[in-house]
């Protein structure tokens, strides 16, 4: 139960955030949300590049 609520409690926090920054920056909230997705596969092929090294 507490893994459910945990998840709900990141997602709020996420949502919040992105509004936020899509405010402040005047973007879209959908525009926050398709750059922050290429963030995170970029950051998981440098992360991929890492452990295949060692």
């Amino acid at each position: 139960m507490k893994e459910k609520k945990d998840s709900k409690t990141i997602t709020w926090a996420l949502q919040s955030l992105v509004h936020n920054y899509a405010k402040e920056k005047n973007m879209s909230e959908d525009e926050v949300w398709e750059y922050l997705y290429k963030e995170s596969k970029e950051e998981l092929r440098k992360l991929e590049k890492k452990k295949a090294r060692k």
